[in-house]
């Protein structure tokens, strides 16, 4: 009979919290370098967010509508299956159900 060992792996919480302080800082700051690219058109303020968790289209429609966006850029992941109902569903639901337009990107394959 084989003996099965079990194993656990794990971070300490410290560790954890710098990796998702950094993944935030870099995330700021590649959005930072889409917007200067750019730039500031006359008369159009752009407005970033960034949040942890899981992506809940709910969450997204009402920023939409407490800071009355005019026009909401998501990213598609292209994905099928469980991942679709995941990560793809909540850009199609804000394509759906958002009262403003919305500018679907493919994301990064």
């Amino acid at each position: 009979m084989p003996v099965v060992q079990e194993c656990a792996y794990y971070l300490p919480g410290s560790i954890l919290g710098d990796v998702q302080r950094e993944c935030i800082k870099a995330a700021h700051e590649r959005i930072g370098k889409q917007v200067k690219k750019i730039g500031k058109p006359d008369g159009i303020e752009i407005v970033t967010d960034i949040r942890e968790g899981i992506p809940v289209y709910e969450v997204i429609l009402e920023e939409q509508k407490a800071k009355d966006i005019d026009l909401i850029v998501i990213a598609s992941h292209g994905t099928t299956g469980l991942l679709h109902h995941l990560i793809g569903g909540v850009a199609d639901k804000v394509t759906r159900s958002a009262t403003c337009p919305v500018y679907l990107v493919r994301g990064p394959k």
